[in-house]
């Protein structure tokens, strides 16, 4: 389930998670919420940032965490070195007036500092598989060069257990600052304005290869670095006793690059993925050696090789948005309305398999190793061109509400929300994806060139965005009614019944953007049933053209994924401060998409 964060004054952006010291406030929403609220089908919660007073206030802090005062990590054999710990996470604030009991200022910066051990038992190839001897065969089995080169890039054993027979516990390093800077002004007795801005940097290696089969040895982790703005204006007007209006802009910015750290060289070993060694991004690394169940810490399978297949990518999100809310109250009903748009640009780079996939599963019965040994891989895949895809789309929410006080102990709450948002596209037309309806003809397996043949492709089904507009129908037909009830059985507040339903909607991104993006003519792949190393005379060429692309197809009528939530909870105060609650909720997704 997706989770929005919502920072009053801000954009609405989880782009963020605010220091706990510049927190006034929070509250969490966890089911049927009201209609003000949408986008998704999680919790909701809402964040306060404090504001500066005539006070003059701040703080300073220090946390910290050494693993001189920490207990040894269960899996960190008493054989092995303890595995390390440094953290730090320390910070300060300060608020008070610019002009005395008009103009206020806070601000807020907090730092994070870690380096932490990472304990991680896996396989490693045996001294005697290295050389072609394997259990269960009669005679050694040759290795090719090629092979005996990688093998050598495997650590050696240096434990006896049954979960695995190589330890390792490398260092993870993060590196965090944020600020913040508010600034509050009173234009009048009615007229409020609110402004600020906070940025975020992000420094983490991953020792571990994260993501899509990663690797269980260390020399292939992952740099992840990265910073994030939020900026926002917050204008709240009393239009009368009874009449409350508040607009909202916001921007939000996120920029993170993920790639392998510099690793062995693929061009050191003789295997032409098209990368000269030394390429940027870690692009010139050796492809990823997969092996069944390489990636399962503490499966009897050895570890995969190499990095992961998802990097580099980079992934740079411009949010902007503007929300405007009307609060209206009488005796009896508390009136809301308001309507939120975002227009967002979502600019990617996924550079997937571009230095390489190299599988081995076992043939004929013999472990995948025997076959690494021999040269002989299940599979081999890999992309080529330019990964990098401009998305945009626009989102629009439109809600009405009202807390309607039936009687002094009944409460009626209801609602009805509408959101539209626009089909997701690519700034450049670079998307691309299959209509059955338009198949004529088969592709050629024996065209070299399949793949970018715009004809064929064509004549297959195949459509780009400049054929269709739009590579999936857009859904209008996004209600989201609420309605709640609360009952306060006894009129004595002690005893309340309550109860809701409502239906909640998430937005068209997802996995979409990085699925289309991986469809020809804009993103060829390379992929081959059994291909060899370049010194098996049997199998020459490691990456050669497909003769069918890998093609992944978007609905063509695609409907927002929504979902039903409903729930009923019983309240009963209890002597001491104390307080029985007994409840039933239930989510049922009704439509769904990965």
């Amino acid at each position: 389930r997706l989770l929005a964060v919502v920072v009053i004054g801000g954009a609405g952006e989880a782009a963020q998670l605010p220091s706990i010291d510049s927190i006034q406030e929070f509250e969490v929403q966890t089911n049927t919420f009201a209609a003000e609220y949408g986008r998704n089908t999680g919790s909701v919660v809402n964040l306060v940032t404090k504001s500066g007073t005539n006070q003059l206030h701040g703080s300073l802090y220090e946390f910290f965490r050494n693993d001189v005062l920490d207990a040894r990590n269960y899996f960190n054999r008493d054989t092995f070195p303890k595995s390390g710990l440094h953290l730090n996470q320390f910070g300060g604030t300060l608020g008070g007036h610019i002009i005395k009991n008009n103009t206020f200022f806070f601000l807020n910066y907090e730092g994070f500092r870690r380096r932490a051990g990472i304990t991680r038992i896996t396989n490693v190839p045996t001294l005697d598989q290295r050389a072609g001897i394997f259990a269960g065969l009669p005679n050694p089995v040759p290795v090719t060069p090629t092979s005996a080169a990688l093998f050598n890039l495997f650590p050696k054993p240096n434990l006896n257990d049954p979960s695995g027979n190589f330890i390792s516990s490398p260092e993870q390093t993060d590196g965090t600052d944020q600020f913040l800077v508010k600034v509050d002004h009173r234009l009048r007795e009615s007229d409020n304005l609110s402004a600020r801005y906070s940025r975020t940097r992000i420094d983490t290696f991953f020792p571990f290869t994260p993501g899509q089969s990663g690797t269980n040895v260390p020399g292939y982790g992952v740099n992840d670095n990265g910073a994030n703005h939020l900026v926002a204006i917050n204008y709240t007007r009393v239009l009368s006793p009874r009449t409350l209006n508040e607009a909202r802009l916001g921007f939000t910015r996120t920029n993170v690059q993920l790639a392998t750290e510099p690793g062995p060289q693929a061009a050191d070993f003789g295997i032409n993925t098209g990368w000269p060694a030394g390429s940027p991004l870690g692009l010139g690394n050796i492809p990823q050696l997969s092996f069944s169940g390489g990636f399962v810490s503490g499966s009897a399978s050895v570890s995969n090789l190499g990095g992961a297949i998802d990097q580099p990518n980079r992934t740079a999100i411009n949010t902007y948005q503007f929300v405007d809310n009307i609060s209206h109250t009488t005796a009896r009903h508390s009136l809301k309305a308001g309507v939120d748009i975002r227009y967002t640009q979502l600019n990617r780079l996924y550079d997937l398999a571009f230095s390489g996939q190299v599988s081995f599963s076992g043939t004929s019965g013999q472990d995948a190793l025997v076959n690494f040994a021999q040269g002989l891989s299940s599979g081999a895949l890999q992309f080529v061109g330019d990964s990098h895809r401009n998305f945009r789309n626009t989102s629009f929410g439109f809600f009405g509400q009202d807390s309607f006080k039936l009687r002094r102990n009944l409460t009626l709450n209801y609602g009805l929300r509408y959101e539209l948002n626009t089909v997701l596209n690519e700034a450049h037309g670079r998307l691309s994806s299959f209509r059955p309806q338009n198949f004529t003809t088969f592709l050629d397996p024996n065209d070299p060139n399949i793949q970018t043949n715009l004809d064929a492709l064509h004549a297959a089904g195949v459509v780009t965005q400049h054929d269709v507009g739009d590579i999936y129908d857009p859904d209008y037909n996004n209600f989201a009614p609420r309605v709640g009830v609360a009952w306060d059985i006894f009129g004595n507040g002690k005893t309340v019944l309550r109860s809701g339903y409502g239906v909640f909607y998430e937005t068209i991104i997802g996995n979409i953007p990085g699925n289309v993006m991986l469809n020809p003519p804009f993103l060829p792949d390379f992929f081959n049933a059994f291909p060899g190393w370049p010194d098996n005379p049997a199998n020459p060429a490691v990456f050669a053209p497909s003769g069918f692309p890998v093609l992944t197809v978007t609905q063509q009528k695609l409907r927002t994924p929504y979902a039903q939530h409903y729930n009923l909870v019983l309240q009963q105060q209890l002597p001491g401060r104390s307080l029985f609650e007994i409840a039933g909720q239930q989510r049922y997704r009704a439509c769904e998409y990965q």
